[in-house]
C-alpha cells in the first residue's frame, strides 16, 4: 500500500504512478495475466498494453464462471488483439471445493494459479488483479497468491475498486462500471456441497437476470433445496416491475421455489456471519 507521511493512503494520483512504475518494472520480464474478465483484471491488461509492456493473457474457464462471463471474456481478449491461453479448471476436483469448506478459496486459488503457473512456465511472473479493497474483506485465497508468488499490483499500489474504475473511466477502457460477478461457489453457504448441475443453473440463471437488467444482485444457495435471490435495494423499483419476468427466469433453471430478497449490501453475505436458516425468516418478502 503506498502511503504519505503521516501513514494515511496516498492519494489517487500518487496511487496510478505507483501502479504504472510497478508495471514498469516488470517491463523486459516474462509477463502473464490472468483474467478473468473483471474491470480489476481488464485494467492491469488495458494498462500493460497502454505502455506497451508485452505480456500473455490467461483465462481460466469452468464451472465456477458462467457461460456469459469467459466468452465475454474471451471477446474482449480477442479484440484487443490479445493472444490468450485458456486453462479448464474443475474446482469440484477439489476436496475443500466438495465439502465447501470456509477456506474453500484457499485451496482453489492455489490448484488454479498453481495451473497457470505451470502452463506459463517457471520464469513467468504471473500477475493478477487483486486491489486494495480486498484487503478490508474476507479473501483466503490472498495467502495462496503469496505463497506462489503471484504480483497484484493493483492491490500493491494502494488502488481501490473506486480508484479502479476511475482509472479505467480515464483512460479509456469499456465498461469501466461493469458489475461485480465473484466466483459462483460463494453462492453457497458454507458446509453447503456444491454439485456440477446446480452451479450450472447458477450460472446460467444469473446470466439471464444480467441481461433482463439487473446488476447488482447475486442467487445463493443457503442450504441444500433452498434459493434466495438477493437484489440491491436500488434496484427495487426494476425487479418489482418484471417480477413475472424475474420469476420465470428462475424457474427456467429449475429455482421456481426461490425467495427475493431486498438488502443494502450483497457482497460477502456469508461472511458476515449470517445464519442459512434465519436469513429467510427475516427481511423476506416472501416473493
Amino acid at each position: 500500500m503506498v502511503t504519505n507521511a503521516d501513514g494515511a493512503a496516498a492519494d489517487y494520483p500518487a496511487k496510478v504512478a505507483a501502479f504504472e512504475e510497478i508495471l514498469r518494472g516488470l517491463s523486459g520480464s516474462r509477463i502473464g495475466v490472468a483474467v478473468s474478465g473483471g474491470t480489476d483484471s481488464r485494467l492491469l491488461a488495458h494498462t500493460l498494453l497502454r505502455l506497451g509492456i508485452p505480456f500473455m493473457a490467461v483465462h481460466a474457464t469452468g464451472l465456477h464462471m458462467s457461460p456469459a462471463e469467459t466468452l465475454a471474456a474471451r471477446r474482449w481478449l480477442a479484440g484487443k488483439g490479445l493472444r490468450h491461453l485458456v486453462v479448464r479448471f474443475d474446482p469440484l476436483s477439489l476436496p475443500a471445493v466438495q465439502t465447501n469448506a470456509q477456506d474453500r478459496c484457499y485451496h482453489c486459488k492455489y490448484a488454479l494459479f498453481s495451473a497457470i503457473r505451470d502452463l506459463l512456465g517457471a520464469d513467468t511472473t504471473v500477475l493478477d488483479g487483486s486491489n486494495a479493497s480486498d484487503a478490508g474483506e474476507y479473501r483466503p485465497g490472498r495467502k495462496a497468491l503469496q505463497e506462489l508468488g503471484i504480483r497484484s499490483p493493483l492491490a500493491q499500489a494502494g488502488l481501490s475498486k473506486a480508484d479502479i474504475r476511475r482509472l479505467a473511466e480515464e483512460t479509456g477502457m469499456d465498461n469501466p462500471q461493469q458489475p461485480s460477478r465473484p466466483c459462483l461457489l460463494t453462492r453457497f453457504a458454507y458446509g453447503t456441497a456444491p454439485d456440477a448441475d446446480s452451479l450450472v443453473r447458477l450460472g446460467r440463471a444469473e446470466d439471464a437476470l444480467a441481461e433482463f437488467g439487473l446488476t447488482d444482485f447475486r442467487l445463493r444457495i443457503p442450504e441444500p433445496g433452498i434459493a434466495l435471490l438477493q437484489i440491491a435495494d436500488h434496484q427495487k423499483n426494476l425487479a418489482q416491475k418484471g417480477l413475472d419476468t424475474v420469476k420465470s427466469l428462475l424457474a427456467r433453471e429449475g429455482f421456481s421455489h426461490a425467495q427475493i430478497d431486498y438488502v443494502e449490501t450483497i457482497s460477502g453475505y456469508y461472511d458476515r456471519g449470517n445464519n442459512p436458516a434465519g436469513a429467510l425468516d427475516k427481511h423476506s418478502l416472501h416473493e
